[in-house]
């Protein structure tokens, strides 16, 4: 994000910087280019989130455009509207006239800081200075638009901030801004603070913790002075109660965070601050219909004051699958959640909607609607944790918080949920009393179980599902132990009892396709490959009928692996590739893992060693990723030996393990890529730079075109629909493999390479 820039010197008009400014290339740039749009620009964002230092930064670069200069005016201290015009007139000194009259032939940049609280006078007179002086431009910093004609709005966003469960080296992670500015404040609060292997976990938390806030996060710095990082972390949960050590010299309400947050609740109106408080039960973002559902307002009634609260700068808007959605930042919810009178209340409707939703979700699961359910439930992820810590909490809503994770079972399987499932189901085993609930949650954990490689508590749970089922849940205790007998080596024993239900037509029974899929899985372990054959064929055509694809993902793969046993290798490539793009479209971790896997095979009996070896390393992440490994598959896990040691001859054990690495460390969409793209019979190496002549991949290209277009690294993920941690990842490959230090030099590179590739092709 660019190193910290040292306070400049004072600019007249303008308040002087007393500390170094952080992070914000691309809104400045954006600001610049804006302004010289739009007479007006408003700067608008949270509180606490640096609109003021960033307006006061515009306005130093941009004042030596203006005759006039530029000139600050402070608004926050005035109450009373009638006097706004005598307060910015008295900026410039005594005037006879009034202010249009005194500033109608000023050449000037007009900076009006904190404007929220003076909404509408602030606009009237806005329109009245751009009608009355044609060369007075205003740069104003507000909570929310001032909302007349001719305004531009630029929001200001919290500073990117790190995931802290996808650690990075200190050098990579001092590039998030938010990052940079808590080592920068950190180290004048304790001269001898550094970022280290070390701390880097807890620094990136706390940053995350407090959303890339800058107020918050300079407040947390300062305490350094007297804690440790890791007590820093664990008292933010009383955040309010710690971040109040501000700058004395700061106005009021941005020397706590509490002050700061509080400003923003005063300004919203009743209507709004009951909202405010009922939304803190979500986590994560919200949609419209879970916003009305759960707190009780009809859809236009709360669109109405989603949006209100949208423009106030307290929910930040984001698009998800087409879909707006609306999120409070951290420390807003937990603002929120203070004010609230009837949290039990708003916690059972919360988890009765979100029951109400994972129901609908399972009874659609194996139809054509289960890529956009996936997409939905991945998207609710937050709100569905917090869900089930509601019904953990509370004996009342145990029983519904039990069924949503039945529910949730197949989605936490096919998303790669493991642990997360792990977590849940074992909570809610201990806490549920009624036997039907019970057997189910034991069916579903059995097969978790089994899944992460403890096959001995898969089988006692099974056994203990089978004393507590009556008739009508055999068929899940069935289906259970056939998934789990696939992991201990005896699935001969229940083939019976699935071929009947495969068979059976009555209603209420498993789904077919389930079952199906299951027994081809059995009929592979057990070697009879021809009637393994037979089911995955029959369980394609059902979910070419139905339109169902994660079934449809598992029974390619079989059918794959059948092929390359009989060595038919573009056969066996084209399944698992086939395979693998379902998977990408269900974003499930766990069969892309199995089809990068099952493809590193097929290039090993191939002879392409290396390629190989790049996938299985590119498959390990992806398989840590879903919280287990290859060996626990017992299915395939003798094929992964058995390639692992062919390659370790091929390529010799520190060979294997370059290749390998260079897999394991990659972002996944160029492991995908390199999957995907091979069409063997080659001897092509996986992907690495190359050192004398740094080529980009054909993505990492892409998002070089996109960052000469100007994009930020959100928009980069919106275009090419990716995480936006990916997107950062290319990013810092690029700058990385193209020695660059800037997104402006990668620009300017790009434009050179654009000009010479046009020439190459018209010739001169």
């Amino acid at each position: 994000m660019g190193g910290s820039r040292r306070p400049r010197r004072a600019v007249a008009g303008l308040p002087a910087e007393v500390s170094s400014f952080v992070g914000r290339r691309q809104e400045l740039s954006a600001a610049r280019r804006r302004l010289s749009e739009s007479r007006l620009l408003t700067l608008a964002g949270p509180g606490g989130v640096g609109k003021t230092r960033l307006a006061l930064r515009v306005a130093a670069d941009a004042h030596r455009a203006f005759r006039d200069g530029a000139q600050f005016v402070q608004l926050d201290e005035l109450r009373d509207p009638a006097l706004l015009a005598s307060t910015i007139a008295a900026a410039f000194g005594p005037a006879p006239a009034g202010l249009v009259d005194s500033l109608r032939d000023k050449h000037l940049l007009l900076v009006l800081d904190n404007c929220e609280h003076l909404l509408e006078a602030c606009g009237l007179l806005a329109g009245e200075l751009l009608r009355g002086c044609p060369h007075v431009r205003i740069l104003a910093t507000s909570r929310e638009p001032l909302g007349i004609e001719g305004e531009s709005l630029l929001p200001v966003a919290p500073l990117p901030a790190p995931d802290p469960g996808e650690p990075s080296p200190p050098a990579l992670l001092s590039r998030y801004a938010a990052v940079e500015l808590f080592v920068d404040r950190a180290a004048a609060a304790d001269p001898g603070f550094r970022l280290t292997e070390d701390n880097q976990r807890v620094v990136a938390e706390i940053c995350a913790t407090l959303d890339g806030i800058p107020l918050a996060i300079e407040l947390a710095a300062v305490r350094l002075r007297t804690l440790t990082l890791h007590e820093i972390l664990d008292h933010l949960a009383d955040r309010f109660a710690l971040l109040t050590q501000g700058n004395r010299a700061a106005a009021t309400r941005q020397q706590t965070l509490r002050a700061c947050i509080g400003w923003s609740f005063d300004l919203c109106s009743e209507p709004e601050r009951l909202l405010w408080a009922r939304l803190s039960v979500f986590a994560g973002s919200f949609a419209l219909d879970a916003a009305a559902g759960v707190c009780g307002e009809e859809p236009a009634r709360m669109q109405e004051l989603l949006s209100a609260l949208a423009e106030k700068s307290v929910l930040a808007r984001e698009v998800h699958n087409g879909r707006t959605r609306y999120r409070l930042l951290d420390s807003m919810r937990l603002f929120g959640r203070q004010q609230l009178d009837d949290h039990g209340d708003i916690a059972a409707r919360h988890l009765e909607w979100y029951a109400r939703l994972t129901r609908q979700a399972e009874a659609e699961w194996f139809t054509a609607s289960q890529v956009s359910w996936m997409h939905r439930l991945t998207a609710e992820h937050a709100n569905l944790r917090a869900a089930l810590e509601h019904g953990l909490a509370e004996p009342s809503l145990t029983p519904a918080a039990a069924q949503m994770a039945v529910q949730l079972g197949e989605y936490w399987f096919a998303r790669g949920r493991l642990a997360d499932g792990q977590h849940w189901l074992g909570g809610l085993i201990s806490a549920t009393a009624d036997p039907a609930l019970r057997v189910r949650l034991l069916c579903v954990h059995s097969r978790m179980q089994a899944t992460q490689g403890r096959p001995d508590a898969a089988l006692q749970q099974i056994a203990a599902a089978r004393q507590l089922a009556d008739a009508t849940l055999r068929p899940e205790v069935d289906i259970a132990a056939g998934f789990v007998a696939t992991f201990t080596g005896d699935a001969a024993g229940t083939i019976a009892p699935l071929e009947a239900l495969a068979r059976s037509t009555e209603p209420g029974r498993p789904n077919q396709i389930l079952v199906l899929g299951l027994l081809s899985a059995i009929k592979f372990a057990t070697g009879d490959t021809e009637d393994a054959a037979r089911h995955a064929r029959a369980c394609l055509a059902r979910t070419e009928e139905t339109g169902e694809r994660w079934m449809r993902a598992t029974v390619l793969g079989w059918l794959g692996l059948l092929a390359w046993q009989k060595g038919d290798l573009p056969r066996a490539r084209e399944l698992h590739r086939m395979r693998l793009k379902v998977s990408l479209d269900l974003d499930d971790v766990l069969t892309t893992a199995l089809s990068i896997e099952a493809l590193a095979w097929v290039a090993a009996t191939d002879g392409r060693g290396e390629h190989a070896a790049y996938l299985l390393g590119g498959a390990a992440a992806q398989w840590r990723t879903a919280a287990t490994q290859a060996s626990a598959m017992p299915l395939t896990a003798s094929f992964h030996q058995d390639c692992e040691k062919a390659l370790a001859r091929q390529l010799g054990s520190a060979g294997y393990r370059i290749a390998f690495e260079r897999g394991a460390t990659a972002p996944v969409e160029d492991v995908v890529e390199a999957a995907l793209e091979d069409r063997g019979g080659s001897t092509k190496k996986a992907p690495a730079p190359d050192p004398d002549a740094p080529a980009l991949t054909r993505r990492e290209a892409e998002v070089a075109r996109l960052i000469a277009y100007g994009m930020s690294d959100r928009q980069i993920s919106e275009k090419l629909m990716i995480s936006r941690r990916t997107a950062e990842w290319h990013v810092e490959r690029i700058l990385r493999k193209l020695d660059f230090s800037s997104r402006t030099q990668v620009a300017a590179w790009w434009s050179a390479e654009s000009v010479a590739g046009e020439a190459a092709r018209t010739g001169p």
